[in-house]
């Protein structure tokens, strides 16, 4: 406990005494008496200051007793609220080391600040003296003037320091506790206690380390940055996620493979561990662990967790083929990696174990592959397009025409250069051809807060993705509007009704067993190159010929859905003008391809009965 002499400060030539009032006193509503208690002593004289103060200090208990008398009887809330978590506060080993060390800071500054006041300011002067004599360690001689017992010595002057320094830095313990909401006494405040007076302790065993003629003592830096203070939350990586989900707008696609990522881990690693107690070592082994599971593990091994499929894979005579290193890197490590540079930024976790993992194998995103002409005429001289045998046998030549998404989708890419997700979800309604210009209304007309558009509008990318395309004259000739007229005879809302729903929730129709198939026959019969262009390689291609045929830049990121650059997005209202984008659109030409022609008689085209 504090003495008398604790509250003793000097200013100017006179003595005053100085007492912080307790929390559980500035905390109740009534109490207008501030935050300190403080009065002139009246005397230049520190045994009269002495005595005086003693009186003081009654009068301060009897404050306290008459402001605690008549206090509710539950104590009121901090008015500074709790860290962001509904449970309790922990205080971490790394929060309570960067509290410290702020301290730390602060201590050295405050005693070379009054160094270098001493030197010209006397009061100054006498109150660098009395703390030098005040915590001067004592030293007991024998009467030869030889120290008796320079350990024990030692180890009471320690004790000595603990004590004042306690008293010293209460109110500074006081206040770091009421900005987190702990409670006084508490566990929690003896280890914000333990870590301030450890740096008090710190700094002045600093001072005396300091050498002749330096200004700060060894281990300061009066250059460095700022510590952040706020406290670290011991959530699970779960937690930690929701609350990264909950504090960004993440696109479906990115918020998918968040939760993926976060699964996958907690199914490798365990779902009760903290998210702080994941380091390098686990990430590296995760990642060992994700290149030998095998690829569609819920499809080969239903039932089975990712940790159960990759023990049953390497169990097979023959294992399936297991994730890619550039899946690995790009649908695991990086989504875990922005959950933890958001920790990092926003709730003061000390690093990200997940920056900077190499993935074995993986490759750095290189320029995209495209069809060139001569494999476009070799990909639409396929039977799918001139005549297959049935629609089963799509590769084997016959007279029966395809007339589904399997024929549309890639010309639609190639002339529109539309994603394959929103070619999926296109209604029957958003192909306008009765308009002065036809186009392809993508998005633009579906509220997603209506629950009868829900099935419209959940696979939108973003609001740059909501746009009109006009429909390209090569369209037209090879017969998408007879295409269109006659799937909505049938009644059908969908321009694809064929195309089959996702059992994945934040996707509304599934392109992924259609692309595959595209890209492992229809790529592979055409071209032996590597790396072979895929399907959304057509995309690229449309957005290439743009480039080549003159169309602007602006235009491209309109049709495209792509974000304008600069003030480009402020300014330029492209879309508002649809005979705009249809002299853009038009100007795509493919020199020398050979598209497939629909008017050949003697063809059967399936359709929809």
């Amino acid at each position: 406990m504090a003495t008398v002499k604790n509250y003793i400060k000097k200013r100017g030539s006179t003595y005053h005494y100085e007492r912080r009032y307790p929390v559980t006193v500035t905390r109740l509503t009534d109490f207008d008496k501030g935050l300190k208690f403080q009065i002139s002593l009246g005397t230049s004289d520190i045994r009269v200051a002495r005595s005086r103060a003693i009186e003081k200090d009654r009068e301060f208990d009897r404050i306290c007793a008459e402001a605690l008398k008549w206090a509710p009887s539950k104590p009121i809330a901090s008015a500074t609220p709790l860290a962001p978590s509904a449970e309790p506060v922990n205080l971490t080993d790394s929060f309570l080391h960067r509290l410290s060390e702020q301290y730390f800071r602060e201590f050295v500054q405050r005693d070379t600040e009054l160094e270098q006041r001493a030197e010209t300011d006397e009061f100054a002067a006498d109150e660098l003296e009395f703390k030098a004599t005040r915590y001067a360690p004592v030293r007991r001689l024998d009467v030869n003037g030889n120290p008796v017992d320079e350990a024990l010595d030692d180890a009471r002057h320690k004790r000595f320091l603990l004590k004042e320094f306690t008293s010293d830095t209460d109110h500074l313990v006081e206040d770091e506790a009421r900005k987190r909401g702990i409670e006084i006494g508490s566990s929690n405040y003896k280890l914000i206690e333990k870590a301030i007076v450890k740096a008090r302790l710190r700094a002045y065993h600093a001072g005396y380390d300091k050498k002749p003629g330096d200004m700060f003592p060894p281990g300061y830096s009066p250059g460095a940055p700022p510590i952040n203070l706020a406290l670290e939350i011991e959530w699970s990586l779960r937690r930690l996620s929701e609350e990264y989900i909950k504090n960004n707008k993440l696109k479906p696609a990115w918020l998918d493979k968040v939760k993926k990522a976060v699964a996958t881990f907690e199914d490798y690693n365990g779902a009760a561990k903290l998210a702080t107690s994941i380091d390098r070592k686990k990430v590296k082994s995760f990642t060992r662990f994700l290149l030998q599971a095998p690829i569609n593990a819920t499809q080969y091994f239903p039932g089975m967790s990712l940790t159960g499929a990759t023990e049953a894979n390497n169990k097979r005579s023959k294992p399936y083929p297991t994730i890619a290193p550039n899946t690995v890197k790009n649908g695991y490590i990086g989504p875990l990696r922005k959950v933890f540079s958001y920790a990092v930024a926003e709730l003061d976790y000390s690093e990200n174990p997940f920056a900077n993992t190499t993935v074995e194998g993986a490759k750095r995103n290189t320029k995209k592959t495209i069809f060139d002409t001569h494999e476009l005429n070799a990909l639409f001289a396929l039977p799918l397009y001139r005549g297959c045998r049935s629609s089963h046998f799509r590769l084997t030549p016959g007279n029966y025409q395809v007339d589904d998404e399997a024929f549309w989708t890639p010309l639609l890419m190639l002339f529109t250069g539309a994603r394959v997700s929103e070619i999926a979800q296109l209604a029957i309604s958003d192909i306008k051809l009765e308009t002065k210009v036809p186009y392809i209304d993508i998005l633009t007309e579906y509220d997603p807060n209506d629950p009868d558009d829900k099935p419209f509008v959940l696979s939108g990318k973003s609001d740059n993705a909501k746009r009109r395309i006009p429909i390209h004259p090569q369209l037209l000739r090879i017969g998408f509007s007879a295409y269109v007229e006659k799937v909505r005879k049938t009644g059908q809302p969908r321009l694809f009704p064929k195309w089959k729903k996702s059992s994945n929730e934040m996707k509304l129709y599934s392109s992924a067993s259609w692309c595959n198939q595209f890209n492992q026959k229809l790529v592979r019969a055409i071209t032996a190159r590597k790396p072979k262009p895929t399907l959304y390689s057509l995309r690229h291609v449309f957005k290439t010929r743009m480039a080549m045929c003159g169309v602007s830049p602006q235009f491209q990121n309109e049709i495209l859905g792509h974000t304008q650059a600069g003030m480009d997005s402020t300014y330029l209202h492209l879309a508002q003008d649809i005979e705009a984008l249809q002299r853009a659109i038009n100007l795509v030409q493919y020199e020398g391809l050979n598209l497939p022609d629909r008017s050949m008689k003697h063809l059967r085209l399936s359709g929809y009965q």
